[in-house]
This record gives structure tokens, C-alpha cells and sequence, in this order.
């Protein structure tokens, strides 16, 4: 094969590594509530719970995860919102996100939200949940109890403190109420960030190389054989 062939196979191979590759994004846990404390064994009322969040470090906040109790309750789509404030006291929506509570059962599950948020270390936010329960649930008599959904919270004594409950029996996230009973209201929690990008080859990509240098080898492997029967040629010539 010509080496002008063999370099434009080469460059092709390469391109197709360069353009088909993809860039993901790795994430960490930058920060955890109570991570290791097992979830209460108790039902919410309120459809509304949330926690004042305030970073060490600034980071880029791709997912919220927490974990509920493993059985009892009805499952349902929870979401999860970041806000300067609870609405109640004036804040701003600055990212929400959707998650199914089976996901989080008995162990970490939660939102990735569509767009990462930059939060700023030492500057107080609002994390909150919402649908925690369907309506009606501030008057226990009228709820079914396999319609309540058990806790994200931990009732375990030496957990973390994170910050007093607000919540409201509403599903319009207002947060109104304040609850501070110590470890009884704790949440669990986990806020993972996005970190630096790393270059992840697609499995198209794969393909694409193996077939390049398969094509390479097969190049390699002929030139030998012409090379051969050329020699064969001119020592009977000779």
C-alpha cells in the first residue's frame, strides 16, 4: 500500500476517535446529612418538608439525594426544589427536579437536575420536597395509612443537626411552618457535584477504532505479500 494511503487510513481512524468520543461530567458527594443514620419508621403528614442549606465550599450541584424508610407508604413522584428562601418568605426558584420514591428506598436515591447550580460557599438556601403526602394528610383520621409516605427524615438519637423542619400541608411550597425537635426532624441527605470533565469514548467509537485498525493490520499484512511476490519476481528474473 502506498504510505500516502496507509497515513490518510491512520488520520481517518483518529478523526472518528476525536468526533465520536463524549464528554461526561464525574460526580462526588460534596457534601452528607446523617448519610450512615437508617430513615424513621414513621409516616409524614405534611406534603411539604424542607431544610435550610448552607455550604462549606463552593460546588457545582448536579443531584439531591435522600432515602426513605424500605416499606409502608405509598410511593409517588416527590420533587425536589432549590430556592434562595421558602416561598413564604419571599425566595426564588433556582432549580426543581422530579424523582419516583421507589428509587430511594432503604437506600440513596433522588433528583439530577437538567442544568447543574452554582452554589456559593457560606450563603443559605432551601432545600425542599414536595408531594411528600397526598392532600388532605394534615387530618390523619381522613388518610389511609398505606397512602402515607414514610419518612425521609431519621428519628435516631446523636443525628446531625441540619437545620429546623419547615413545612406546610400543602402542595404549593410555601413552607410555612417551623418544626425544631432536634434529631426527630433530621433529614438525610446527600449533595452530589460535578467535577472536572473526562473524555469517554462511546461504544461506536470502539467500533470504529478496532475496524481502523483492523483495516491497518489487513493494509500491513498485504504490502508483506506484494513485497514477497516481488522478490520471488525479480530473483527469477535474475
Amino acid at each position: 500500500m502506498h504510505p500516502l494511503s496507509k497515513s490518510i487510513i491512520t488520520l481517518t481512524s483518529l478523526l472518528a476517535l476525536s468526533l465520536t468520543a463524549a464528554p461526561a461530567r464525574a460526580q462526588s458527594v460534596v457534601a452528607s446529612v446523617n448519610a450512615s443514620r437508617a430513615p424513621a419508621d414513621e409516616f409524614w403528614l405534611s406534603a411539604s418538608v424542607g431544610w435550610f442549606y448552607t455550604p462549606t465550599t463552593s460546588f457545582l450541584l448536579q443531584s439531591v439525594h435522600t432515602m426513605f424508610f424500605a416499606t409502608g407508604g405509598t410511593d409517588r413522584n416527590v420533587i425536589v426544589e432549590l430556592l434562595t428562601e421558602p416561598r413564604f418568605n419571599g425566595g426564588v426558584l433556582l432549580a426543581s427536579g422530579e424523582f419516583n420514591t421507589l428509587l430511594a428506598r432503604g437506600r440513596f436515591g433522588g433528583v439530577t437536575f437538567a442544568t447543574p447550580i452554582q452554589l456559593d460557599a457560606n450563603t443559605r438556601y432551601f432545600i425542599g420536597f414536595r408531594n411528600m403526602a397526598p392532600t388532605g394528610a394534615g387530618d390523619f383520621e381522613l388518610e389511609r395509612v398505606s397512602e402515607l409516605l414514610r419518612a425521609n427524615y431519621t428519628d435516631v438519637d446523636g443525628a446531625d443537626f441540619f437545620s429546623a423542619l419547615r413545612y406546610d400541608f400543602e402542595n404549593d411550597g410555601q413552607y410555612k411552618l417551623e418544626l425544631d425537635e432536634g434529631s426527630n426532624t433530621q433529614p438525610i441527605l446527600e449533595f452530589i457535584r460535578q467535577d472536572a470533565t473526562t473524555v469517554v469514548p462511546e461504544p461506536s467509537t470502539v467500533w470504529l477504532l478496532v475496524a481502523g485498525l483492523t483495516g491497518l493490520l489487513a493494509a500491513s499484512r498485504y504490502r508483506k505479500r506484494a513485497d514477497t511476490r516481488n522478490d520471488l519476481a525479480t530473483s527469477a528474473i535474475c
